[in-house]
C-alpha cells in the first residue's frame, strides 16, 4: 500500500499553512472551552455537584461511594478502570 503524501503546489505560500494551522488550533481551544462549560451544565442539570480541579479541566463526581474522574474538555471519563465517553454515557452508567 502507498504512502500518502501531503504536496503543496509551487505557488502556494508557507504563510497561507501558517493561518489555517492557527485557525485549527484556534478552533480546538474554542470546542474545548465549550465542551468544558457544555459538560458541567449536563452534569448540574441532572442534579449532580462535581468537584471542579484545576481550573475545570479535571471533574471528580462520587455517587454512592463511587468516584468518576471526568476530563470534560475531550468529553472522557473512567471509573474503576472503565473508560468512557461522552455525558450520556456518563449518566446512563450511573444510573446502572
Amino acid at each position: 500500500m502507498a504512502a500518502n503524501k501531503i504536496t503543496m503546489s509551487p505557488d502556494s505560500d508557507i504563510d497561507d499553512m501558517g493561518d489555517v494551522w492557527r485557525a485549527v488550533k484556534a478552533d480546538k481551544k474554542a470546542r474545548r472551552a465549550f465542551n468544558r462549560g457544555y459538560f458541567l451544565g449536563a452534569l448540574h442539570d441532572a442534579g449532580f455537584d462535581p468537584e471542579v480541579k484545576n481550573g475545570g479541566a479535571h471533574l471528580i463526581l462520587v455517587v454512592e461511594g463511587v468516584r468518576y474522574d471526568i476530563w470534560p474538555s475531550s468529553l472522557r471519563w473512567q471509573v474503576a478502570g472503565r473508560k468512557g465517553r461522552g455525558v450520556a454515557g456518563l449518566l446512563e452508567h450511573i444510573n446502572d
